[in-house]
């Protein structure tokens, strides 16, 4: 257990958010959490694969408040500003940067990312994280190369716990904008002209804000004003 968060540690799973799907449809506590060692069938977001051999971070977390999990969105900026908070603990001189919607990045490389998961109806919502420590692939980053920290996945799990319920908490108390406000002092490419794909549709504007839901805001070339909840972003 950390911090009241009931852990399973598994050697190897396929997916731990596959393993936490099916535990919270067996009524799974808020809380519970599943680490592994390794996947072999890692999950990314748009069904990719995540990349997941042993010696870096594999969880995923079951939050059951069936208030919280209609707060999807706000779940994956809570969770993103705690893996960003226990990697500025490990290096306070990380050029580190949080690319909408779910991707954490050092140096404009990847080093963690996010995947949230629910279904219909369903009174509970798996939060996937992944955390290059000791491998990264072609174009990504790991701790080992940028800090020189051999830390284990446990360490670090546990870190990362007590960050999340710390900021979950304050979540609760002051509301979405509090959260906002961190994740965008640290917004990869605010400000910037990007470029964002959903489904066959391409948006380009300037980054200019995240709103109250977690949506991304940007600016058009006539100055209008979209809010997309989802999508691809290109640079």
């Amino acid at each position: 257990m950390i911090n009241d968060y009931n852990l399973y540690h598994y050697k190897e799973l396929s997916s731990t958010n596959l393993e936490a799907i099916q535990m919270a449809k067996k009524g799974a506590l808020d809380g519970t959490v599943i680490l592994a060692d390794m996947q072999s069938s890692g999950r990314g977001r748009h069904g990719k694969d995540w990349i997941s051999p042993k010696g870096n971070l594999y969880a995923s977390i079951i939050i059951r408040d069936k208030a919280n999990v209609n707060q999807l969105t706000h779940f994956t900026f809570i969770t993103t500003v705690a893996v960003g908070n226990i990697l500025l603990a490990l290096s306070a001189n990380l050029d580190l940067k949080y690319k909408w919607p779910n991707d954490i990045l050092i140096n404009n490389k990847k080093i963690a990312g996010i995947l949230l998961e629910t279904e219909a109806n369903a009174s509970w919502l798996v939060i996937g994280i992944g955390i290059n420590i000791l491998f990264a692939p072609e174009y990504a980053v790991s701790l080992s190369q940028i800090c020189n920290l051999n830390i284990s996945s446990l360490t670090l799990l546990k870190e990362l716990i007590s960050n999340f319920d710390k900021v979950r908490q304050r979540w609760l108390s002051e509301g979405f904008l509090s959260i906002r406000k961190m994740w965008l002092e640290r917004a990869y490419m605010v400000g910037s002209l990007i470029n964002i794909r959903m489904g066959n549709r391409l948006h380009s504007g300037t980054f200019s804000d995240i709103d109250q839901d977690g949506k991304i805001v940007i600016s058009t070339h006539d100055n209008n004003l979209i809010s997309l909840e989802s999508g691809e972003v290109f640079y």
